[in-house]
């Protein structure tokens, strides 16, 4: 992870992972570059833009408003549906110089004007943190343009806004990010241009005076000033702390990647603890690069060779049902992307499974399909993790036996897992059927995803203690469905003295450990959820609460000791599983199970401390870690 992943997993002196970030211009050039920052360091943005030169295909998958900073009641909407929204990234503004000299007062109305419209929109809100894209052409005071102008006198308001403690404001100032989009009026699509059509460059800047003798113009690829800015927010509040006068909560920082006398960017990098890891060439090769994919011609396939395509190993666990099970088999073979292997780790005794898979085998390859049978019993856990010690490829999911895979599956999680290359895991959305194969929608999966589950409109990452509140209320995940990255999954495992809530606390395992998810609304798998099952059965005898209240106060200690206040309280309250509990002592009446009946009323209604229902610990050797919590 990046260093400011790293701060914003922490939430140390600013933002913390899941805090919203309202980013005006998030459609456009540096705006979308930004809000993917932040979706890489746990933030969730929620972009602003007019689309006047942003770009709608750089919001797909995240919040988005069309329309202008400048409408009041855009704005108030806005906050009204994001009331957690913790900061504002201002990005939006109009560019070009020379479109400035010509037409300076549509530059102040647009960069100044509405401007100040979006801060007393902020300041109404009660969003106290800004973050204001500046720029380094403020220090050419004596031949600034109306542009430069218009960015100075932005940063003007913002200090005298500051020192009425309405607002605290960051300003970045920066030259020329490279690296994409190498398109005019940027310097080096203006370079590009002049080369392919033989007209003259101009080297704007030559007379200024200055230490330096030349413009200090830094470049600086524009994915890294994207980090940049998430970086200043994650430490926001400490930078704002250390402004000289100790008064006035307002910062500049100074960002490039070179250094001068005049700006000296060393200095500020070195107060966000940030540095460089690109160097201009690196840059001007990306921006040739895109330039050719926006031209139509191929891309250099250079670095696309020598990476393989990722390769999902699929585990089946497998117990119990044999037709169910070839069900869910075919559906793996049905994947309209070819690169996955089936392995299944048989631990039952049903006769001519073995010979079944013979048969795939010699039709598919053993390459595609691998089948065991244990000599012995494993049990649930131990053959969830003999799976596990099988895995090579580096992405992985657990098929239920009795689940199916719908046709885009495979590529479904391959492409979240190479566009967030940050993420630990992806959960596609999912369609719960019944034992009968039908689509349904028992009251257990409308409550996980009309009151727990987050709001998805594309793919949204997710981390930090939000993510731990989150899934402490209501576990709204569906574990079978989740393609995890080989390594997470393999270092931790499956804890063995756990039946029921194995895959809400392994990724808990690794929510604590700063990891990230991502979730898409894509639905491309179906989870079978059983009227009567094993593991329903053990619910209303109590069994499986005894397990659930022990694990959810051991996460409340290990929250407390993070820091994280709130995903402790959700644990001890665990007021998901309480109402899951209350919700079965119909059914222990009617089943006549006075022990049942006592251990559910007990922990729904009784007081927060250990000691399990009757029957102690939750046994047995069906079902499997998705059979508790996620089912």
């Amino acid at each position: 992870m990046s260093a400011a992943t790293d701060a914003a997993m922490s939430g140390a002196n600013g933002l913390t992972g899941g805090d919203k970030v309202l980013i005006t211009g998030g459609a456009g050039f540096l705006g979308s570059a930004v809000a993917s920052a932040c979706l890489e360091a746990g933030l969730v943005p929620v972009v602003l833009d007019n689309l006047s030169t942003g770009r709608r295909e750089l919001t797909e998958g995240r919040l988005f408003y069309e329309g202008d900073i400048a409408d009041p009641a855009l704005l108030d909407q806005v906050f009204a549906e994001h009331p957690d929204i913790t900061a504002a990234v201002h990005c939006a503004a109009l560019t070009i110089v020379p479109e400035s000299v010509a037409n300076p007062i549509r530059y102040y109305r647009e960069n100044v004007t509405k401007t100040l419209e979006l801060i007393e929109g902020l300041v109404r809100n009660g969003c106290r943190r800004l973050l204001f894209s500046s720029s380094a052409s403020v220090y050419a005071a004596g031949s600034a343009s109306p542009y430069a102008r218009t960015k100075a006198i932005t940063e003007w308001v913002l200090e005298d806004v500051a020192r009425t403690g309405d607002l605290h404001a960051i300003a970045l100032r920066y030259f020329n990010p490279i690296g994409t989009d190498p398109e005019p009026p940027h310097d080096l699509g203006k370079a590009g241009t002049a080369y392919r059509s033989d007209a003259p460059f101009h080297l704007a800047g030559v007379d200024w005076l200055n230490r330096d003798a030349v413009p200090v113009r830094y470049a600086i690829r524009v994915g890294e000033l994207a980090e940049v800015h998430v970086a200043a927010l994650v430490d926001f509040d400490a930078i704002v702390a250390r402004h000289e006068s100790g008064t006035v909560p307002y910062e500049v920082i100074n960002f490039g990647a070179g250094d001068g006398t005049t700006v000296n960017s060393a200095k500020d990098r070195r107060l966000l603890g940030w540095t460089p890891k690109y160097t201009v060439g690196v840059g001007i090769r990306d921006a040739l690069t895109w330039a050719r994919v926006r031209a139509g011609l191929p891309a250099p396939t250079r670095s696309a060779a020598a990476r393989p395509a990722s390769v999902v190993d699929v585990l089946m666990p497998y117990y119990g049902d044999v037709a169910m099970m070839q069900e869910a088999v075919r559906s793996v073979l049905a994947q309209r992307d070819p690169h996955w292997r089936l392995t299944v780790v048989d631990d039952g005794t049903e006769s001519g499974v073995p010979e079944w898979f013979a048969g795939l085998i010699a039709e598919h390859g053993p390459d595609k399909i691998r089948y065991q049978r244990n000599e012995a019993n494993l049990g649930i856990t131990e053959n969830f993790q003999k799976c596990l010690s099988l895995v090579t490829h580096p992405l992985v999911t657990m098929i239920g036996c009795d689940d199916r895979m719908l046709p885009d599956y495979i590529g479904t999680v391959r492409a979240l897992m190479r566009d967030y290359p940050r993420v630990s895991l992806a959960q596609p959305g999912v369609e719960v059927i019944d034992g009968d194969g039908q689509v349904v929608e028992p009251w257990v999966d409308k409550v996980k995803r009309r009151v727990y589950a987050p709001r998805v409109h594309g793919a949204l990452v997710l981390g930090g203690e939000s993510l731990a509140v989150s899934l402490l209320r209501g576990n709204w995940m569906y574990f079978p469905a989740i393609c995890w990255r080989a390594e997470v999954i393999t270092e931790v495992g499956f804890n063995p003295n756990l039946r029921v809530v194995q895959d809400l606390a392994l990724t808990l395992e690794w929510v604590r450990a700063g990891a990230q998810i991502v979730v898409s609304d894509t639905v491309c798998f179906q989870y079978r959820r059983h009227a009567v099952s094993v593991s329903s059965e053990r619910a209303f005898s109590g069994e499986r609460f005894a397990e659930e209240r022990d694990f959810f106060l051991d996460e409340a200690v290990r929250m407390e000791g993070l820091g994280w206040r709130h995903a402790a309280r959700a644990a001890r309250v665990h007021l998901s599983s309480r109402l899951h509990a209350a919700t079965l002592l119909p059914g222990a009446v009617r089943r006549g199970s006075r022990d049942g009946v006592r251990a559910l009323a007990g922990y729904a209604f009784g007081p927060n401390r250990r000691g399990g229902p009757p029957g102690g610990p939750a046994g047995g050797t069906a079902g499997g870690p998705a059979g508790g919590a996620a089912r």
